[in-house]
């Protein structure tokens, strides 16, 4: 962006709000810093296309389910938005299952309901500042596994009470003393 010599300074410019994309720029030009920028780039890239089975096993193992399928996700580390070079909404798509998994941990595990839903809530940040269509997509899973997964405290008469840490992150911090 600085190099007068090129178009760029007069078609783009560098902003400070947080907006999509940031979650992959950032990263990457922080790692330059320490490594030269392509390996940087290298870097970011492994970490996602090894995190979409590895954030698939967590969703599994979340869901009580075996693990061994992620593997089959592989492939997909590599599909057309790999190639074609959406990083940003294939990184979302990695962190929209990490969400989705810490999600059913905050709705399941009753002793650490607290800290997964506030992982969970880190992790939504990090989604958004990927791209919007990893956020889409939780849009509509949240909501579908906030309903059919089973919570310790089902039964008790309250269906929703044990639900809404995961939901709300903050009514866990906000419950001790706001």
């Amino acid at each position: 962006l600085d190099d007068p010599t090129t178009l760029y300074p007069q078609v783009f410019a560098a902003r400070d709000e947080l907006t999509p994309y940031l979650g992959y720029y950032y990263p990457v030009s922080l790692l330059s810093w320490i490594v030269p920028l392509e390996l940087a780039n290298r870097l970011f890239l492994s970490a996602m296309v090894l995190g979409l089975p590895l954030a698939t096993a967590f969703l599994l193992r979340s869901l009580g389910r075996p693990r061994w399928p992620a593997v089959l996700t592989l492939p997909f580390a590599y599909g057309d938005s790999f190639g074609w070079g959406f990083v940003n909404s294939s990184a979302s798509f990695v962190l929209a299952l990490l969400s989705a998994g810490l999600f059913v941990r905050a709705l399941t595990d009753a002793p650490r309901r607290r800290r997964w839903a506030l992982a969970q809530a880190a992790v939504l940040v990090g989604v958004v500042l990927m791209h919007v269509q990893g956020f889409l997509f939780l849009a509509l899973a949240l909501p579908f596994l906030l309903f059919t997964t089973r919570v310790p405290e089902d039964g008790a008469g309250r269906p929703l009470r044990p639900r809404l840490p995961a939901v709300l992150p903050w009514h866990g911090i906000c419950a001790r003393g706001c």
